[in-house]
């Protein structure tokens, strides 16, 4: 009765789809993130955690779940524009809470006007670069787009040659009909 109780628990958790990793996810990444520059430890924390949960899903899904089954999607959706609000959050987060320490405070002599001209500087810069770098960087490899193109070209030469052979079957088919009617003519004659 108990491990029903255990595998009817894992099940209803598993099947939810992956609403609640993607949101797990956000969470730590926010926490990591908004906050690094307050607590740098987090970050060896929240890899801790991700190999721990790589190794217990695992385990789940080779013990309880044998084919757990998987919708396929092209990207992650909306997740994606949540982490990206995230990161530009964060950006601005860690710049205020640097501007806001003892430390940095103690550098401008209690001048706070030079102080948060310069912490909007460093975060408009902070985001410029962010920005460029989401335009450098690729979401998609070279080599995927290499090999993608291939498939691609391949596919369209293969059907062009199946169109070109289906061409060449019509072409012949009707010269053997014509034959045959030149033949049937003359042999009515």
């Amino acid at each position: 009765m108990c491990s029903k109780c255990v595998l009817t628990f894992f099940f209803s958790t598993f099947s939810q789809g992956t609403f609640d990793d993607y949101l797990e996810l956000f969470q730590q990444f926010g926490f990591v993130s908004l906050f690094s520059c307050v607590y740098p430890l987090a970050a060896i924390l929240a890899v801790l955690n991700n190999i721990t949960e790589v190794y217990s899903d695992g385990l789940k899904m080779c013990s309880v779940f044998q084919r757990p089954f998987s919708e396929p999607a092209a990207d992650i959706g909306v997740w994606l524009i949540a982490f990206e609000t995230m990161g530009i959050i964060s950006v601005m987060t860690n710049c205020a809470l640097i501007g806001i320490s003892p430390q940095v405070k103690d550098l401008f002599h209690g001048n706070g006007i030079e102080l948060v001209l310069l912490i909007v500087a460093v975060e408009h810069a902070l985001l410029a670069l962010k920005f460029i770098l989401a335009l450098a960087i690729s979401d998609i490899p070279s080599d995927i787009r290499t090999k993608v193109a291939r498939m691609e070209f391949e596919s369209l030469e293969a059907l062009k040659q199946k169109q070109i052979k289906e061409a060449d079957e019509s072409m012949e088919m009707e010269e053997q009909l014509e034959t045959e009617k030149t033949w049937e003519g003359k042999k009515k004659i």
